[in-house]
């Protein structure tokens, strides 16, 4: 959450514990029901406390993709969050690991979510992500089966409501796919791009910026949560967000481009420092 996090009144927080670790051990279910856990087996943890949950929100997580891929891991989270005074306003925290780097696309750092399309008809969601700087993009494309379907087993966990703890979340567990594609965007006026590509890409490639992908795959078992009206918060987000292009002037993408350039010099220059002193004590 960042500074949220620090907000006294808040009326729910949400904390990543760990993206990716491994688990050993067994679940014992209603003190009878023992699944033992897989050698090598994955495992993601987060909390959440307050006195409401969100009336609206999208929430998905996985770390098991069809590659031999056991490092990469995908948390996302989009909500109309509440205040108190009867406000609320729409906020998303997406954290992408990979490569032994966490990608943040968050809210409070600024960066920006564009198309974030509700099919329900087809049972589809898909988004945009981009970080404050649009160096990168990530690309989700998620499916499912709906919530109320007999071939869609779901989780009823507990949540905070009135400040009270109560069973409402259903969190689907089957039945449901990420497609995910992860790009570094580059300035290339020679690249071409296919014709399959969607409206976004091909704008993009009229200002002379281009996708590197640097990974591409499809999450499958997930976790993925879709309650409330979701089409009006993807509304309230393109409302916010959907006009935020790099080649927008932005005073606050300038300020951010400063700062990271100052603080890049400035670690520049500590490492130098340091290899310098450790070069004249080793003569």
């Amino acid at each position: 959450m960042g500074p949220y996090s620090l907000v006294p009144t808040m009326q729910c927080y949400h904390h990543v514990v760990s993206m990716k670790h491994q688990v050993t051990g067994s679940i014992e279910i209603d003190e009878k029901d023992i699944i033992e856990l897989k050698e090598g087996s994955i495992g993601y943890t987060e909390k959440d406390w307050g006195r409401n949950f969100p009336e609206i929100w999208i929430w998905g997580q996985s770390n098991h993709w069809n590659k031999d891929d056991r490092e990469t891991s995908l948390f996302f989270s989009f909500a109309m969050i509440p205040w108190y005074f009867n406000l609320k306003f729409p906020g998303f925290l997406v954290i992408f690991y990979y490569n032994q780097t966490f990608y943040r696309f968050t809210t409070y750092s600024q960066s920006f979510v564009h198309r974030l399309m509700i099919d329900e008809t087809n049972q589809r969601i898909s988004f945009n992500l981009y970080d404050q700087l649009f160096k990168y993009k990530l690309r989700v494309i998620l499916t499912y089966q709906h919530q109320s379907s007999s071939i869609a087993p779901k989780a009823n966990l507990y949540g905070p409501r009135n400040g009270k703890m109560e069973k409402f979340v259903n969190e689907i567990l089957t039945n449901a796919s990420f497609d995910v594609r992860f790009s570094k965007l580059i300035q290339d006026q020679t690249a071409f791009i296919s014709d399959d590509e969607d409206d976004e890409v091909k704008l993009f490639s009229q200002h002379g910026i281009y996708e590197n992908v640097l990974y591409q795959a499809k999450a499958d078992p997930v976790a993925l949560e879709i309650t409330g009206n979701v089409s009006w918060l993807s509304e309230q987000l393109h409302s916010t967000y959907g006009n935020s292009y790099p080649w927008t002037f932005s005073l606050t993408r300038v300020l951010m481009e400063m700062i990271i350039y100052i603080k890049n010099s400035y670690i520049t220059m500590i490492l130098v420092t340091v290899f310098t002193l450790l070069v004249i004590f080793r003569r």
